[in-house]
């Protein structure tokens, strides 16, 4: 009798563990994604995003949240999903497939299919401040590009997760990154 008792304690072993094993493998976990912290007041945060639009979100989650977006440009390491009646470009890695950056519009000479994205920043900037008025929120840019492109004056203030570019010296886009 004793070794019957083996084999089937050995038996009742492997079955528990298959059982577990296959509920397991068939019933996995919730992929848990951080969502960053997002202000309660609707704002642009730098370095994140906006609302649950954030850098690092796969380009599926994107699609569930805003749908399919009004076109798509690819290229060899990157493609923009536009969302023209939101006023958002968003830039995705061609090879992670998630958010790299994240553009906001107001009236930009070149992209008028955009509908103006009127939030401000968790500094409280937005399209209707000033060069100034971002430079004494923000401090000194890490970088200040400018130029002159078939008649517009631009100017684009650089800091590390977030830019402000400006036509004729209006703000027309903000871009987190």
């Amino acid at each position: 009798m004793p070794s019957f008792k083996i084999p089937l304690l050995i038996f009742i072993v492997v079955l528990i563990f298959g059982i577990g094993f296959t509920f397991y493998t068939h019933n996995p976990r919730p992929k848990v994604r951080h969502q960053p912290v997002i202000s309660e007041n609707d704002s642009i945060i730098e370095g994140q995003g906006w609302k649950h639009i954030v850098l690092g979100t796969p380009n599926d989650e994107i699609m569930n949240m805003l749908g399919k977006p009004n076109n798509i440009q690819t290229f060899s390491d990157a493609y923009f999903y536009d969302y023209y009646k939101e006023g958002i470009e968003i830039n995705l890695n061609r090879s992670s497939n998630m958010v790299d950056v994240i553009f906001f519009y107001n009236n930009q000479a070149d992209r008028k299919q955009y509908s103006a994205f009127n939030k401000k920043t968790s500094k409280n900037i937005g399209f209707d401040n000033s060069l100034e008025d971002v430079t004494q929120k923000y401090g000194k840019p890490q970088k200040d590009f400018s130029g002159n492109d078939k008649g517009i004056e631009w100017r684009r203030l650089a800091y590390s997760n977030i830019d402000f570019y400006f036509e004729n010296g209006k703000m027309v886009r903000i871009s987190v990154f």
